[in-house]
């Protein structure tokens, strides 16, 4: 296998599992999204409180995520990343 072969197996692979880390939380917000507004639970606080606090947990781990990918781009490309 060549440099090349190698170096595009290694992008596709990482482009897989990013897709993947990106679709779990994206799923979750979705589906506590739609379960708030269908209306379904609004006599239940507490199921109203879970479902909320589902998409943000959900949403701190995107924006992780994002942060991360960010920060492997900066470092390839030999910027600093910020923290």
């Amino acid at each position: 296998m060549t440099q090349r072969e190698e170096n595009e197996r290694i992008q596709q692979e990482f482009i897989s599992i990013v897709s993947h880390e990106v679709r779990t939380p994206v799923t979750a917000i979705k589906g506590s999204q739609g379960l708030l507004t269908s209306g379904l639970m609004d006599d239940d606080a507490d199921k109203i409180r879970e479902m909320q606090r589902v998409a943000l947990n959900n949403t701190n781990r995107l924006h992780l995520l994002i942060n991360d990918i960010l920060d492997v781009d900066k470092l390839e490309s030999g910027r600093q990343p910020r923290h």
